[in-house]
């Protein structure tokens, strides 16, 4: 009785284990929010939204990936970097089609934007109060 109950115990404790084992691939946790934008997925279909700054709080020139996690990032969230003092440049993304309301608003330092061929909107004051802007060219795709 007692060897049946020890060998359900061992059994138990190898499937809670086994539940843990892909979580970590070098015995770490994988932390993304240190060195990294922060993103929503929209869809697996469409792909990811950036949502703000995440690890990169202190960047000054912010480059905006074509993809993130093997998907394409296809929209700059609303207010996504509002406010931030210290963004001076921004390349976009070639996949990105969207760049909501207020995404850049009141950037203050920011001198240059690279848009890509591929954007279709820029939402309502999405670079108001950017007053230190001076490099940007809206693509002809921008409705």
């Amino acid at each position: 009785m007692k060897r049946k109950n020890l060998l359900l115990l061992a059994l138990s404790l190898l499937l809670v284990l086994s539940a843990f084992a892909g979580c970590a691939g070098n015995g770490s946790v994988k932390d993304l929010s240190k060195n990294t934008l922060s993103y929503k997925l929209i869809s697996f279909k469409e792909g990811y939204a950036v949502t703000g700054m995440g690890g990169l709080k202190r960047e000054s020139e912010l480059v905006i990936p074509d993809l993130y996690e093997g998907l394409p990032v296809v929209k700059i969230e609303k207010g996504a970097f509002l406010n931030n003092s210290k963004l001076t440049s921004v390349t976009v993304g070639s996949n990105v089609r969207e760049i909501a309301d207020k995404a850049f608003e009141g950037c203050s330092l920011l001198e240059k934007v690279e848009l890509p061929s591929s954007l279709e909107v820029i939402g309502e004051g999405a670079f108001c109060n950017c007053v230190s802007l001076v490099d940007i060219t809206i693509p002809s795709t921008v409705n």
